[in-house]
């Protein structure tokens, strides 16, 4: 077992005559890679990326989205108060990038983060 910090976001993907809309996933996974190139000294275990559908599920961070890209980012816990404050600001400098990002009609995606971590 290995202790982590994590971040995962659950994106709504509108669907596209019935399929997700891969052009918005792509922008998504862009961005986060970007932040994340910018700091790889934090993000040292994983950045990885699902494609599902959305649910109804009461309690699923996805309930009522057409299609779900969820992106999670991983670091080991090891790092002191610095690097701390460093992993704060590449979530929350992921999280409004995504919250910026728009559908194919120019609406704003719906985020959320996963309850769990």
């Amino acid at each position: 077992n290995m202790k982590v910090r994590d971040i995962e976001v659950e994106v709504n993907v509108p669907a596209i005559n019935g399929e997700p809309d891969y052009d918005l996933i792509q922008r998504l996974w862009w961005v986060a890679l970007e932040i994340v190139e910018n700091k790889k000294d934090l993000v040292n275990v994983a950045l990885e990326m699902r494609i599902f559908k959305g649910s109804n599920a009461t309690l699923a961070p996805e309930i009522g989205f057409d299609y779900v890209c969820s992106i999670e980012i991983l670091r080991s816990m090891t790092f002191n108060e610095e690097q701390e404050a460093a992993w704060r600001e590449v979530c929350l400098a992921v999280f409004e990038a995504w919250k910026n990002e728009r559908d194919s009609n120019g609406n704003t995606v719906a985020i959320r983060p996963h309850w769990g971590k």
